[in-house]
């Protein structure tokens, strides 16, 4: 009975081994080669091997997570961005932790790729609040005092895009050089535009049809003439009222009233004019007569002559 017990004890065990170490190969991270390391800081490592964090290598990507002490989880998968692996162990794109900000896997003078036969991680990363990540002590030639590195069991797989072969014998050997390669773990190095072992170029798609007669031109339409409407008439003006008779000026005599024929009528115009000092009315040669008194005399009869000659009477 106790052999029973402690055989069944000892399944129990290895179950248990075997199940961690399927859990962490399906992480494919080495147990012992795991880690990688800040250069601008100090403090734990940055763990790529934990069993939670669960990280996987694949031909396209990196999943999971790592883990740093100091600045907690790294996620190398974050949904608007993740680490990517292009098939032939180059990587590139962004992982995201709380405390790490963005890492950049392919950085300017950086870059991280992954040994396609040993699965050695090479180079740097660049991370946004802590600065340089190494992912070798071989990168900075500090190996046997201080090791580090990250391994994974993956590797590219041999397949006609890597086994170093021209499987289609069109000259061109391998990815990245054969057209016909997607990429290292695609199988068929045939390339299905033309190239590879076909033995002619492909047939000629079917021929374009010829185009059509061109069509008799169709006349174009005459436009309607638009109909003139008749103006509507201009009334006619209405007659103008005849215009009201000027109010006819007085009839102005014939003569100057200045211009009198009669001598005894005062001086003419030209006289009155250069007796334009006196007043309207002018007294006649008799009326300044009639005025003197009547006393006969000698000197009033001279008087009187010399006044009619003076007033030209």
């Amino acid at each position: 009975m106790r052999f029973w017990s402690k055989a069944f004890f000892l399944a129990y065990i290895l179950l248990l081994l075997f199940s961690v170490q399927a859990e962490v190969l399906a992480g494919n991270i080495d147990a012992t080669d795991k880690y990688a390391e800040f250069l601008d800081a100090t403090g734990p490592r940055i763990n790529f091997g934990t069993t939670e964090g669960n990280v996987t290598v694949t031909d396209s990507a990196i999943t999971g997570y790592a883990w740093s002490g100091s600045y907690g989880w790294i996620n190398l998968a974050p949904s608007t961005s993740g680490v990517v692996n292009d098939g032939s162990g180059n990587l590139s794109g962004y992982a995201w932790g709380e405390g790490t900000g963005w890492v950049n896997f392919n950085p300017t003078n950086g870059g991280v790729t992954v040994n396609t036969s040993t699965g050695e991680f090479s180079g740097y990363a660049w991370s946004q609040n802590i600065g340089w990540v190494s992912f070798n002590c071989s990168d900075e030639g500090v190996c046997g005092s201080n090791d580090y590195k990250v391994k994974t069991s993956w590797s590219v797989s041999s397949t006609q895009c890597n086994d170093g072969i021209d499987n289609d014998g069109d000259g061109e050997t391998d990815y990245p050089n054969d057209d016909g390669c997607d990429s290292p773990s695609d199988d068929d190095e045939t390339d299905t535009s033309g190239g590879g072992t076909s033995s002619g170029p492909p047939t000629d798609p079917d021929p374009e049809p010829e185009p059509e007669s061109t069509p008799d031109p169709e006349p174009t339409p005459e436009p309607d003439p638009e109909p003139v409407s008749d103006p509507d008439p201009e009334p006619s003006p209405e007659t103008e009222p005849e215009s009201e008779p000027s109010a006819e000026p007085d009839s102005s005599p014939s003569s100057d009233p200045g211009e009198s024929t009669n001598p005894n009528d005062g001086p003419s115009s030209t006289k009155r004019d250069e007796l334009s000092f006196l007043p309207d009315f002018i007294p006649t040669t008799e009326d300044i007569i009639k005025a003197l008194p009547p006393v006969v005399s000698k000197v009033t009869i001279a008087a009187k002559k010399s006044l009619k000659i003076l007033l030209g009477s």
